[in-house]
């Protein structure tokens, strides 16, 4: 039988749902911390990890942080866009509904 293909963003979710569960509270504490933030605040912690995680001297155990920040930043962004746009379809719909009136 066929497997069925997973897109990016199961896989990158999923990746998220091991995270948490399998790491250490400081991992949860992180997650709460960036669950309160903005997009743009968001978005400009993962380019200043992703600016880290490009520096070749970075230790081993300080990459692994800033992985696992960085996959929270954008699981985080991603859950907030796909809640704007939903929204958006939302107010379309009305739209289309009023008109109909």
């Amino acid at each position: 039988m066929p497997r069925s293909k997973k897109t990016n963003n199961q896989v990158h979710h999923q990746e998220v749902e091991d995270l948490l569960i399998n790491e250490n509270p400081i991992t949860h504490e992180l997650s709460l911390k960036v669950s309160k933030l903005s997009y743009e605040e968001a978005l400009d912690n993962l380019d200043l990890i992703l600016s880290k995680l490009q520096n070749e001297t970075l230790p081993v155990e300080e990459m692994k942080r800033s992985y696992i920040e960085a996959i929270l930043y954008l699981d985080h962004c991603e859950k907030l866009l796909k809640t704007i746009e939903q929204e958006v379809v939302e107010i379309e719909t009305d739209d289309l509904l009023l008109k109909d009136n």
